[in-house]
């Protein structure tokens, strides 16, 4: 992809339709962890068996990252992600399970369906918007699922004291709908041959897979993977019913995380572009990505409580994004090595998040209490600070960056 490409005015509705698409999994992802809560006592489960509603969902986005390039190599890109849009609102069935296996099953059909859609997004940008326009766009996006993971946790108790958990589940899988049909109505590629890059050889992937960076940077995404996404989870029921909290609050209290992400992360890009380095914001949201965590359960003070939930998604979505630039910028690097590079790094942290929500739910159902998994949880980010050390900096004033761009790349 090169600069200069003709500006097409229909890109801004293909990325109003990306980021619809974002807001729909954010606003679905976490959806029932505001819930847990209503959803035990509704089939008198223990803390462990709930907890599967988070696990299958980060194995299945796992699983759906692997056929999702080849599906659209064969299909096109149009095609797949619109499948993987209508999977995604598989939430809508959610009031008419008989069981919580019902429940677990469809949220693997929505996990499937965010698998296939998020490596095309990106994809999809690339075929629309200018490398110069890039930058914002991706962050844009961003901004799009972390603001969708706020307002369901917003929303979501409210929501469900009046109509029931279930048919609140159901109205965010309608919202998930209404961005497929969006997109089948509106979607279209950019090209008559709508493909995206062939898959790299097998040679290549292993070759890359063994790379010190990619290893350091798959390292650096457990820590914030693990940790982030099962306080997300647990934190509201663990106000409830340790700190007293209606969940109303406990789930609105949590919602300042992602909400906080939404300026944090354009406002760490734009330090970063003018400070021309990336381990500063690296190495420093791995430090106050640990002390907040410890201050999210520690004290029953709600001035430390809001202080420090704000302090970890300031941390998550700061560290996040920075990584994702470290990968785009290291030298001597090819568009689809570096696919490579975060792919293995997203599916090594996903997988790892797996633990996460079962580890507190089995250790609190065995030893009655949350502190000794969530203290593991809060010292899990110190792989963010020895990764984020060992990384190479490849801002421009970095010793290690080299002169090329990412225009000097190819997209082969």
């Amino acid at each position: 992809m090169m600069y200069g490409r003709p500006k097409d005015q229909y890109r801004w509705v293909i990325q109003g339709l990306l980021i619809t698409a974002q807001l729909c999994i954010g606003i679905n992802v976490l959806a029932p962890a505001p819930l847990f809560p209503l959803i035990m006592e509704e089939y008198d489960l223990e803390r462990a068996s709930v907890s599967i509603l988070v696990v299958v969902m980060a194995l299945m986005i796992a699983v759906g990252n692997v056929p999702s390039g080849l599906l659209a190599a064969k299909y096109g890109i149009y095609r797949t992600f619109a499948a993987g849009s209508l999977l995604m609102s598989a939430g809508i069935v959610a009031p008419f399970m008989p069981n919580f296996l019902g429940h677990i099953i469809w949220r693997i059909v929505f996990a499937f369906g965010v698998g296939l859609v998020i490596p095309l997004v990106g994809a999809i940008g690339s075929q629309w918007f200018d490398r110069k326009e890039l930058p914002l766009v991706n962050g844009t996006n961003w901004m799009g699922q972390i603001g969708g993971m706020s307002l369901s946790m917003f929303i979501a108790v409210p929501i469900s004291s009046s109509i029931g958990w279930d048919y609140t589940l159901s109205i965010f899988g309608c919202v998930a709908l209404a961005g497929a049909f969006a997109w089948l109505i509106l979607g279209k590629g950019q090209s008559t041959t709508n493909t995206v890059p062939i898959s790299p050889g097998l040679s290549e992937l292993l070759s890359v897979l063994r790379e010190k960076t990619t290893i350091l940077i798959s390292l650096a995404l457990i820590g914030p993977l693990f940790t982030y996404l099962t306080l997300n989870a647990w934190l509201p029921t663990y106000y409830n019913e340790v700190f007293g909290f209606d969940l109303a609050r406990a789930g609105m209290i949590t919602a300042l995380a992602p909400l906080a992400g939404v300026i944090a992360s354009p406002v760490s890009g734009i330090l970063s572009m003018k400070l021309g380095l990336r381990k500063p914001f690296l190495i420093g949201s791995g430090f106050l990505f640990i002390l907040c965590a410890f201050g999210t359960f520690s004290i029953n003070d709600i001035r430390i409580i809001h202080t420090a939930i704000i302090g970890l998604g300031i941390s998550m979505w700061v560290f996040f994004p920075m990584v994702f630039n470290v990968a785009t910028e290291l030298p001597d690097k090819s568009a689809t090595q570096i696919a490579v590079v975060l792919s293995a790094g997203l599916f090594v942290g996903n997988l790892s998040s797996l633990g996460g929500p079962l580890l507190v739910g089995i250790t609190t159902d065995s030893l009655g209490t949350y502190i000794p998994s969530f203290t593991i949880l809060a010292l899990m980010p110190v792989l963010m600070i020895i990764a984020s050390i060992l990384i190479p900096e490849t801002g421009p004033r970095g010793i290690t960056a080299l002169p090329t761009t990412n225009q000097d790349r190819s997209m082969s």
